[in-house]
Order: C-alpha cells, then sequence, then structure tokens
C-alpha cells in the first residue's frame, strides 16, 4: 500500500521498519507536507504489499515503480538499509536518510571489538531468539521475519556506506530499547562496532553525515517531531543542491 499524504514540494518516501506500515509515518509527516510531496510505503511482506515474501530488491522496484522522478528516500531500521541501498543504486539522488538502520545486531564476529567470539556467538544466539519470539507478536505474512533476518545477517550495508555517492545522513540511536537488558554487553560491542566502522566510512565518504539521537531504536514512535525536523532540515539543503546542480 502506498500513502499519500500530500504536499506540493519535492518528492520524499518514507519506508518502515521490520513489522510497521506506511500508516506510522503520519505525525512525521504531517511536520513534512508543508515543504515536500510526502508518500509513505508498504515494505514487502508487511502491511497491504502485494508482495508475500520480502527482498531488498523488491523493496528497491517498489520505489522506483512510484514514478517520483528522484525522491528523497528516508527509511527506519529495516527501511532506512533500504534508503543506503537505494542511495548507491542512485547516485545522482538528491539525498537519503536511514534511521538507525544500518547493520544488524546479529552479525559477524568482527562487529563486536572487546567481546570474545565465543561469547558473541552465545549471546547473539540468545539475541536472536528473542527476535523470533517477538515476531510472532507482530502481523506477517508466511515466513517473511526469517527471510529477512537471513538476508540482513549477510548483508551488511555499514561496509558500503564509502560506495553512496549521493549526500546521505545516517542517524544513530544511542540509547536502548526496553527489554534488552540481558544483552548489555553484547548490545554495548555491537555499539562500538559500528561506531568504528562509521567513522572510518565518514574519512573517506566526505557525502556521508551523521548524526546522534538520544533515544531508543524506536526513534521515529519516540521522538516524531525531532525526527521530522532532522528529515526537514537535510532534506531541504539537499533538494535546494540537486536543484542547483541540475
Amino acid at each position: 500500500m502506498i500513502v499519500d499524504f500530500g504536499g506540493d514540494g519535492h518528492p520524499l518516501v518514507l519506508l518502515h521498519g521490520i513489522g510497521g506500515s506506511a500508516a506510522e509515518w503520519r505525525t512525521v509527516a504531517a511536520c513534512l507536507t508543508p515543504s515536500f510531496r510526502t508518500l509513505a510505503l508498504d515494505l514487502p511482506g508487511h502491511g497491504s504489499s502485494p508482495h508475500e515474501f520480502w527482498s531488498f530488491d523488491r523493496a528497491l522496484r517498489d520505489i522506483a515503480a512510484l514514478e517520483l522522478g528522484d525522491p528523497v528516500v528516508v527509511g527506519h531500521s529495516l527501511g532506512g538499509m533500504v534508503a543506503l541501498r537505494w542511495g548507491r543504486a542512485n547516485p545522482g539522488a538528491p539525498g537519503v536518510i536511514s534511521l538507525d538502520g544500518h547493520r544488524f545486531p546479529i552479525t559477524d564476529t568482527k562487529n563486536y571489538p572487546g567481546l570474545s567470539p565465543a561469547r558473541v556467538v552465545v549471546d547473539r544466539d540468545r539475541l536472536h531468539d528473542l527476535y523470533r519470539e517477538l515476531s510472532h507478536t507482530v502481523p506477517r505474512r508466511k515466513n517473511v521475519w526469517g527471510e529477512i533476518f537471513s538476508s540482513l545477517r549477510h548483508a551488511d550495508i555499514v561496509e558500503s556506506l564509502p560506495d553512496i555517492q549521493c549526500p546521505t545522513l545516517l542517524v544513530l540511536a544511542t540509547g536502548r530499547l526496553p527489554g534488552t537488558e540481558a544483552f548489555t554487553d553484547l548490545l554495548d560491542a555491537y555499539g562500538r562496532g559500528v561506531d568504528r566502522d562509521v567513522t572510518r566510512a565518514t574519512t573517506i565518504a566526505p557525502h556521508l553525515t551523521v548524526r546522534r539521537v538520544d533515544t531508543s531504536h524506536a526513534l521515529v514512535a519516540e521522538r516524531p517531531e525531532e525526527i521530522a525536523g532532522i528529515i526537514h532540515s537535510f532534506a531541504t539543503v539537499a533538494v535546494s543542491n540537486f536543484i542547483a546542480d541540475a
């Protein structure tokens, strides 16, 4: 399903996270429509999407099918990973924004600096079990959660950040989701790994901007007006530069 929130400005597409839907952007979109034509899209396997199965390629094709020309693409969590892939595939895009959508917490042992690989494997498997339990509480299509977990575990967009040539904003949440207290050591190490690799990317990718926000991963629900302001500020400059360079 596509939700067109209206607005007459440059097109801006909003992509939700895993288990979400286009409708969750209403509060954020209300802050953006005075300046942008704002749309939200159900990702494959979510909401009213016609696609039962998940894939990044399918999500990218769905954005292209909107035929909006050169939209600014914004995503949260899983949607942020899609937005970054859109930027990589469209170097001439005006800009992309990822809201805490970068590396899946269940990843290669090298991405948890300061924690032994043996400990990582144990805690990582426990965290995966928690995610599987949570997946049963969210409406889904067939085995879409399993498909997503599998695709994320083996696809690290952080390592590809320097390959994205369009203006890119990566917003990192510095807080923790409730219920993850048992994974403090693992998630601390995971955060160190993200900071390490994102910092490395900024040294070689001048198009990349990183901003940290004191909220949990659920930043869209927790701070919708603040997040809308961040999106608006970045997108306004990105579109202005895009038009000037056209």
